[in-house]
């Protein structure tokens, strides 16, 4: 499956091309870095769901294209992606040009919750309000929305999002 990468403008700016064969040693091809298309500086679906953003004043930040499909498909439709990248700082500024407050849906494993606990200074020091939504038993957000359906998705924004002190107390606690 190929995905194409809009700049803040909409201007397509590169591709990402994602393997659906779980054997295959790599899962994504993505274009190479250039002038124009530098990952670090790219959000997924930003210009798509623009619109979603203004309205809600927040943003979604997913890890992968799947979770924002599935998510806009469940009715989240403000939501972007930094395709499996760390979390920039330019990221960061580009959610702070468009919407006051962001939540991190990252994947719920390990590596996932690491991601959000790295990811929480950065938002904060480009000045936005931050909560943490934690996905149940390690899934990430299109595992969820497709084993559980999109009513169970929708209530989890109500039931598992956290600030970003009570995220960072249970997930120190875990270890």
């Amino acid at each position: 499956i190929t995905f194409p990468i809009t700049n803040p403008k909409g201007e397509v700016v590169g591709l990402s091309g994602r393997t659906l064969n779980p054997k295959d040693p790599v899962k994504y091809i993505n274009s190479p870095e250039t002038e124009i298309f530098k990952k670090g500086q790219l959000l997924y679906h930003l210009f798509e769901g623009m619109q979603d953003i203004r309205k809600s004043k927040e943003v979604v930040l997913y890890e992968g294209f799947f979770d924002v499909i599935s998510s806009y498909a469940a009715g989240t439709k403000n939501g972007v992606a930094t395709m499996g990248t760390a979390l920039t700082m330019d990221q960061a500024k580009l959610i702070k040009s468009v919407a006051p407050t962001v939540v991190i849906a990252y994947d719920g494993d390990k590596a996932g919750l690491s991601a959000a606990d790295h990811a929480i200074p950065v938002l904060e020091k480009a000045q936005l309000k931050v909560e943490v939504l934690t996905i149940p038993e390690q899934m990430d957000p299109d595992d969820f929305i497709n084993s559980y359906g999109y009513e169970t998705y929708d209530m989890l924004f109500m039931e598992h999002k956290k600030d970003p002190y009570l995220f960072r107390y249970d997930y120190y606690k875990m270890g």
